[in-house]
């Protein structure tokens, strides 16, 4: 923010004294967004920052429009956007968490909130902009001796690109009596950028929905493994596994590294959903995953079913079908569970999920063979897998392969060295090396 004494100096003065000043306020300003960057760095938004200070041009014609809108009695004007700073967020969400980033960090003088007068009815510029006091040390570095106010506006991308097109087609043009077409496309145009952020809000909400529903379902498949892992292939009971530590370790995938394609499988989701042309087929997902995750693994087999009845494309009908061959393992129906992993391979034979998932129920009905060869197809096709490398290093230990099995452990240790469950399996494979030289 700037103040200056009415009547104003001549324009040559002003622009004398605005350069003058200019070097100082774009270093006040730059140290200004390098400090509010650092807050931000913390959160799980990534904004981008920009800086400016008003140009001599924009600064001269807002300072005569307000000289005039004030009239003949005012003494100064002020400026407020003289210093700007905006910041942009991908999503409507994002902006609250930045709003509480600034009001913690900073002085917060004004908040006005543009585009709220209007209408349900009506569109026009949105935008939060902020009157903050920049920090003492900052103007005091740069040899100012008053506080110095900068205006911060906080924006989601779609906000940002209507306002920068909105300043050169309405801001830098007066419109005249006869453009009122043009007002309603530009208004068409902005309640459909409006529309798409909400959109996209209501999209990551969904995601986010999934990939809650999608981590419950995996651990869900892994605790079943872990309450039928009763014996380990070399006569030791299920109380003697517990003791030794291995009836405790989580089944492989609950790491943190987890399979490196969940993504994809929300990518796939969305193009399922925006394909059937309504919201039938993410509803059934959604309450698929949700009867699943309750432990209704009927209705959870029954909704999977009905989804691949929609005659979806084969990369999402493998999906699918990985998820009910998971609810059919877990109301221990081997066969079926079986059954849709291997059609899950006959649409994408180097989908390493549903090979660590068919060679994991392979190694629970005891056909260690055929889980051997699953999982050494899922450790070849990805040999990062930490999820196969750890099942097969347990299988391994089940065979007698203690040597091999440490391998395995080693590689996936080298994958995620701080899993504590990890170290102690691999010392227990250690002990069973040892007793064999």
């Amino acid at each position: 923010m700037i103040a200056v004494p009415l009547p104003p100096p001549d324009k040559r003065t002003l622009e004398r004294e605005y350069r003058a000043a200019r070097v100082k306020y774009e270093s006040m300003l730059e140290e200004f967004r390098r400090d509010m960057s650092a807050r931000f760095r913390d959160l799980e938004i990534d904004p981008a920052i920009k800086a400016r200070v008003k140009s001599f041009e924009s600064y001269h014609k807002k300072l005569m429009a307000r000289a005039r809108s004030l009239g003949p009695d005012a003494d100064s004007v002020e400026i407020s956007d003289f210093l700007g700073v905006r910041v942009v967020c991908p999503f409507l969400e994002d902006l609250r968490v930045i709003e509480q980033q600034l009001r913690s960090a900073y002085r917060v003088v004004e908040v006005e909130r543009k585009g709220a007068e209007y209408s349900v009815r009506e569109f026009g510029y949105s935008s939060i902009h902020y009157l903050i006091q920049v920090p003492r040390e900052m103007w005091q570095r740069a040899g100012f001796h008053e506080v110095q106010i900068c205006e911060v506006q906080v924006r989601t991308i779609l906000q940002d690109a209507w306002a920068e097109v909105e300043h050169e087609l309405i801001y830098k043009n007066e419109f005249s009596p006869f453009d009122e077409p043009l007002r309603r496309k530009l208004a068409a145009l902005n309640a459909n950028l409006s529309l798409s952020d909400i959109i996209f809000q209501e999209i990551r909400e969904y995601q986010r929905q999934l990939q809650s529903e999608l981590r419950k379902r995996r651990r869900g498949f892994h605790s079943k493994v872990a309450e039928l892992n009763t014996g380990d292939g070399n006569g030791h009971s299920a109380g003697t596994r517990l003791a030794n530590g291995l009836g405790n370790l989580p089944g492989p995938g609950n790491s943190i590294n987890g399979f490196a394609d969940e993504q994809n499988t929300l990518e796939i989701y969305q193009s399922a959903i925006v394909a059937s042309g309504g919201d039938s087929v993410d509803n059934l997902l959604l309450q698929a995953l949700l009867a699943h995750n309750s432990g209704d693994l009927e209705r959870a087999v029954e909704l999977y079913g009905r989804i691949l009845q929609h005659d979806p494309k084969p990369d999402t009908q493998a999906v699918i079908l990985v998820h009910r061959g998971m609810a059919e393992f877990s109301r221990a129906r081997y066969e079926e569970a079986i059954r849709d992993f291997t059609k899950t391979l006959e649409l994408d034979g180097t989908n390493v999920k549903a090979l660590y998932y068919r060679g994991t129920v392979f190694r629970m009905m005891g056909r260690h063979g055929e889980s051997l060869a699953d999982l050494d197809r899922c450790i070849d096709i990805d040999p990062y897998q930490f999820d196969g490398l750890y099942a097969r290093a347990q299988l391994r230990y089940e065979l007698g392969d203690y040597a091999l099995a440490m391998a395995d452990c080693d590689r996936a240790i080298a994958l995620d060295p701080d899993l504590p469950e990890l170290g102690r399996f691999r010392a227990l494979v250690a002990e069973a090396v040892g007793k064999t030289l």
